[in-house]
């Protein structure tokens, strides 16, 4: 991009987005500003961008240097540190020892990627620096917000940050990113359990921080006719005369599946006429599922399971999520309840873990089940909707109104945009 970019464009709003061209949470909003007039550009510290981001994109600067980008390919890769996903219930640990080496070389990494955001700032003129994560790049900001100069002037472009996750950091990072975040204009997150986490652990104060959820497209998982869905069990070998329970999770450790396994066993094993379908998910692994078809093997159920295949586009999900009476969710902590919103637009009604980021969508008893506990515990909710149509009926009905009035994708862009408006400067 030319030095005459800011001048060509500057009767055109301008956001600069930071990172993220893999995540197509990125890049639906990004696309949805585009169509409302703003100039959307990429700034990613990514190693490569993904190729779906480069139409959605106005112009897509990379953060890291060439001098980077040749001591990375030289380097070992770092020891994953802090948490790491286990199949026990675990507090959400904050801090994690330092490694004095890794957190230099992190700082290292987030000067010089600052230092050519300063130079994208200058060139494009944004009025907005949108951030898409502060475990990603807090850092970043970090040094960004030091070479802008505190306090910080009026001229600069509005800073808001979307705070995907959370992971534990080095008491050092975490100091940075405290003071960073003091500095921004709008934060907002799509997780109630990151927002606690945020609110608690990094100061940020409730009137600067928004909550709603990553939305659902409502198009995509539309009911689907009679035929489609005839056609769907008959290539999946799912039967129509049988209450079919769904984990439309990954076929992975982290995420409980032998929980389910375990609880439609029992249901079986007390002579309700029950099927099962379980997702494989990209981070599907073999061992794991070999190892709960050898469980339904060993149970003589092995013919009553389903399992998909191992990528699923978001129109086959929709399709087998409508084949399910019921949708069982076991994994022990999640963020986001995007899957919760999936199944029940489309009517399978969740079972799911009591976690304080599903709650909003799942009320107890009024639009599914939230469950505390073992496969034990999952199975009285599941029998109840077995054994009772008239309240699964009510559920279904409850929970597909509750996503459509505040789970979908449009509702998120709209609120997305909201915020960029509010925090737009004109410098």
């Amino acid at each position: 991009m030319s030095a005459q970019s800011a001048t060509e464009h500057s009767g055109q709003r301008c956001v600069c987005v930071v990172g993220g061209s893999h995540s197509p949470h990125v890049r639906i909003p990004a696309q949805m500003l585009r169509d409302a007039g703003y100039r959307v550009i990429l700034a990613d510290s990514q190693a490569k961008i993904t190729p779906e981001a480069v139409p959605v994109f106005d112009e897509i600067y990379s953060l890291r240097p060439r001098t980077q980008q040749l001591i990375l390919r030289g380097a070992q890769p770092l020891r994953p540190g802090g948490a790491t996903a286990t199949a026990e219930l675990k507090p959400i640990e904050i801090e994690q020892p330092t490694r004095w080496r890794s957190f230099l070389w992190r700082q290292f990494q987030a000067w010089a990627q600052a230092r050519r955001l300063l130079r994208v700032i200058r060139t494009e003129r944004p009025g907005v620096l949108h951030f898409q994560s502060m475990t990603a790049h807090g850092l970043i900001a970090y040094h960004l917000l030091r070479m802008l100069g505190w306090p910080l002037r009026d001229k600069r472009p509005g800073l808001m940050v979307h705070l995907w996750g959370y992971g534990p950091r080095y008491p050092g990072v975490r100091r940075r990113e405290i003071q960073a975040l003091r500095h921004f204009d709008e934060i907002h997150t799509s997780s109630p359990a990151v927002a606690r986490i945020y609110r608690e652990h990094y100061e940020v104060p409730q009137d600067k921080l928004h909550v709603f959820v990553r939305g659902i497209n409502l198009n995509t998982f539309a009911p689907r006719d009679a035929a489609t869905l005839d056609q769907a069990r008959r290539d999946w070998g799912v039967p129509n005369d049988k209450f079919v329970i769904i984990h439309n999770r990954h076929l992975h450790p982290m995420y409980r599946v032998d929980v389910a396994v375990d609880a439609f066993i029992s249901l079986a094993r007390e002579g309700h006429d029950v099927f099962l379908i379980l997702v494989r998910g990209s981070m599907a692994q073999a061992e794991y599922e070999r190892e709960l078809c050898a469980r339904l093997e060993a149970a003589g159920l092995r013919d009553r399971l389903a399992l998909m295949p191992p990528v699923l586009t978001a129109d086959q999900m929709a399709v087998v999520l409508q084949l399910a009476d019921c949708s069982v969710n076991c994994v022990p902590f999640d963020a986001f309840p995007v899957s919760i919103l999936e199944a029940q637009y489309c009517r399978a009604v969740p079972v799911v873990r009591n976690l304080e980021s599903y709650t909003h969508f799942i009320k107890e008893g009024q639009t599914g089940f939230a469950v505390d506990g073992g496969a034990e515990d999952y199975v009285p909710p599941i029998r109840r909707l077995i054994q009772e149509p008239d309240l699964r009926q009510r559920l279904a009905d409850a929970g597909a109104a509750l996503v459509e009035t505040t789970g979908s994708e449009e509702i998120f862009r709209q609120k997305t945009l909201d915020l960029i408006e509010k925090c737009c400067h004109d410098w």
